[in-house]
Formats: structure tokens, C-alpha cells, sequence
């Protein structure tokens, strides 16, 4: 089974690289709840190597997933496994950033198999939806920073006064 979302972001891969790949930023925004179970390469909560304890949650049924990070080339690819749970096997998920304007286009890869045939396209119909309004919610939590970042840049170069 394989799916793909493909959205634009509207703020550079730099910005949008932590929402995506931190546990911490990811909870901003995403209907799942992800943890970060220990870092990877250079303590990094993105780095290679890196294990996540993904909860989602599907017409009122948790279940709890384990994901691995294989590859992280910050700010323009992450690819991650699950390794346990959520009665998948094969699992790769690959995250592509890519400079769009003044933003990002994502094209965000899963492909997997179940262990009950049938199953993966039970779960896209479930799960995609909450994927793409947790997307949407980073694309809105996206736009209200970079309007604040607007307001707080000064509009003329700051002057000195008084002094020696």
C-alpha cells in the first residue's frame, strides 16, 4: 500500500524542517501524540537512528507505534520506519522538502503492508483524514508565526541616542 500527501508550506524548509521531524514541534500540530524515545545521531531528537513512540488515535482506538529514523538530511529528507506496532510490516515513510517561492513544498511518502490483507486500504480511508488536518493545522500554525515575525521586524533600522 502507498500513499502520498504533497502540500505547500509557507515557510522556508529551514523553518519548516523542526515542525516536521522534532517530537516536541511535532505536537504542535499533529492529531497523533509522538515521543521521543532516545535521540540519534548527535543527540539529535531528527538524527539517524533516533526511536519515536507514535500514539494515533482512530474511531476511539489508540494504537501505539514505534518508528525509527534510517535518514536525516535536514532540511530537505527524513526517511523513518515503524518497527512495532500498528499491525504493519514494510513500513518506510520518507518526508521530501523543497524551496517552492517563499515556502516549502512537502511530499510526504508512506508505503507498508499489513499483516491482514485488505487492511492498508481500511487504514488510509481512516487515517488520512487526520492526517491531512493535522498538515492543515501546520500550515495555519506556519502562517501565524511568520505574521508575528512581520510585526516584530522593525520597519526602519533602529537609531542610537544619547551615549558618549
Amino acid at each position: 500500500m502507498r500513499t502520498c500527501f504533497e502540500r505547500y508550506l509557507p515557510s522556508p524548509p529551514d523553518v519548516v524542517w523542526p515542525h516536521l521531524t522534532w517530537p516536541d514541534r511535532m505536537n504542535e500540530w499533529s492529531e497523533a501524540r509522538v515521543e521521543l524515545v532516545s535521540a540519534g545521531e548527535g543527540g539529535r531528537p531528527d538524527g539517524a537512528g533516533a526511536t519515536r513512540r507514535v500514539t494515533v488515535q482512530v474511531l476511539g482506538l489508540r494504537s501505539r507505534l514505534l518508528e525509527v529514523v534510517e535518514e536525516s538530511l535536514p532540511p530537505s529528507r527524513f526517511v523513518y520506519r515503524v518497527t512495532v506496532g500498528g499491525g504493519l510490516r514494510r513500513h518506510r515513510g520518507q518526508m521530501c522538502l523543497e524551496p517552492a517561492g517563499d515556502g516549502t513544498r512537502l511530499v510526504w511518502e508512506v508505503a507498508y503492508c499489513t499483516y491482514v490483507p485488505g487492511l492498508g486500504l481500511l487504514m488510509n480511508w481512516l487515517v488520512g483524514p487526520s492526517l491531512r488536518r493535522s498538515l492543515a493545522a501546520l500550515e495555519r500554525l506556519l502562517r501565524r508565526q511568520a505574521t508575528a515575525a512581520e510585526v516584530l521586524r522593525p520597519t526602519q533600522p533602529l537609531q542610537q541616542t544619547g551615549g558618549a
